[in-house]
């Protein structure tokens, strides 16, 4: 599962010698997951906005 994951990934991620790579890798891949669904969700609420379709005050 982890390979599947990992091939996610835009660049290597760089680990400390003295830790686990695994979880180190596995830890920046999730972060990154989040972050970029972040963006994602952010960049689509903003396009219902300019096209009007999305109100937070109703």
């Amino acid at each position: 599962m982890l390979a599947i994951v990992a091939s996610q990934l835009g660049s290597p991620v760089h680990e400390a010698e003295d830790r686990d790579p695994g979880i180190v890798t596995l830890f920046a891949l999730v972060v990154r997951g989040l972050r970029r669904e972040a963006r994602t969700a952010f960049a689509r609420r903003c396009a219902l906005v300019q096209e009007g379709g999305f109100n937070p005050a109703a």
